[in-house]
């Protein structure tokens, strides 16, 4: 999901809209806000709890991630997991973050 846009789609994103972070909906985040392919995308607050830097999100899209002890609340692009974690930082590959769905 997050290596490559869509053929035709824009740098950074998966559907084409100038989103500079966009990020897959995990099964825990589904549980908050039902999200389904082609459905209207929703930002969201993505804190590192470990380095307090937050960013805001576009959900564009769902993602299976893994479910259980080791289950993915969200799953967030390159740019957006650099920029919580650090530039040079993309190789941690997972981070505690707290998720925060914004009302629109």
């Amino acid at each position: 999901f997050t290596q490559e846009p869509r053929p035709g789609a824009k740098n950074r994103n998966q559907d084409g809209s100038p989103y500079e972070f966009y990020a897959a909906a995990g099964p825990a985040l589904r549980a908050l806000k039902q999200f389904e392919w082609g459905m209207e995308p929703y930002r969201a607050i993505v804190e590192n709890v470990r380095n307090g830097r937050a960013i805001i999100v576009t959900v564009v899209d769902w993602c299976q991630c893994r479910q259980g002890a080791d289950e993915k609340l969200i799953d967030l692009s390159p740019a957006a997991f650099e920029a919580l974690a650090g530039d040079g930082n993309l190789g941690l590959g997972v981070l505690k973050v707290r998720v925060t769905v914004m009302e629109e």
